[in-house]
């Protein structure tokens, strides 16, 4: 696996996707982003798309998901944002079973 500062800037974006207020102001400061999530969906859908037509002999994938607590429901344009934005995966698993989450992120990544 490689984390890119593209990977952690799109991990921010999906994540203030869900929060509103002064912590989604904070991240989207740290990314150097106007306060406007439609336009950065926007642009992060672009650079995604982008990227696997850069180089037709270089093969690049991106794996994207958000794993949420089974306590906190998931709102519908929280999951339509990041589905059709940053082709992510979507998941409520218990937090509190930690081998669960654990076998599933590893297979989720394998499948990736």
């Amino acid at each position: 696996m490689f984390l890119s500062p593209l990977s952690v800037a799109i991990a921010l974006s999906m994540t203030a996707n869900g929060i509103s207020g002064n912590p989604q102001e904070e991240i989207l400061f740290s990314l150097g982003m106007e306060n406007d999530m439609t336009a950065i969906n926007d642009f992060f859908n672009t650079v995604i798309k982008g990227l696997s037509s850069v180089d037709s002999e270089a093969t690049l994938k991106l794996a994207n998901a958000i794993v949420v607590d089974n306590d906190y429901p998931i709102k519908n344009q929280f999951r339509t944002n990041l589905v059709n934005n940053y082709y992510c995966a979507v998941e409520s698993l218990p937090f509190e079973k930690k081998e669960l989450i654990i076998e599933r992120i590893n297979k989720w990544v394998e499948e990736s």
